[in-house]
């Protein structure tokens, strides 16, 4: 499964996850722990104003560097850790 988020950010902005269980339950049970998907975000900004993955409240973390530089892309492996945490790495 893998996504892909588009921006042109007209100023820094963070795109914010939803908490794990919506994420888990979004996939209607196709998840266990250990399954793993991507979301590449692309900056379409082409100086300035960079993009922040941030985690949402409950159940998830982002690891590694968060931030996307204007005209660059990022993409994060999240992997399901256990029924009720997603950890995202930045391949």
């Amino acid at each position: 499964i893998q996504s892909i988020v588009t921006m042109t950010p007209s100023t820094g902005r963070a795109i914010t996850t939803p908490v794990a269980a919506d994420i888990i339950a979004a996939f209607d049970g196709e998840f266990r722990v250990g399954s793993c998907f991507e979301v590449t975000i692309v900056n379409l900004q082409a100086s300035t104003h960079a993009i922040t993955f941030t985690a949402g409240a409950t159940g998830v973390t982002v690891t590694g560097l968060a931030t996307v530089a204007a005209a660059t892309s990022a993409t994060f492996v999240g992997r399901v850790a256990t029924a009720t945490t997603i950890i995202y790495y930045r391949k």
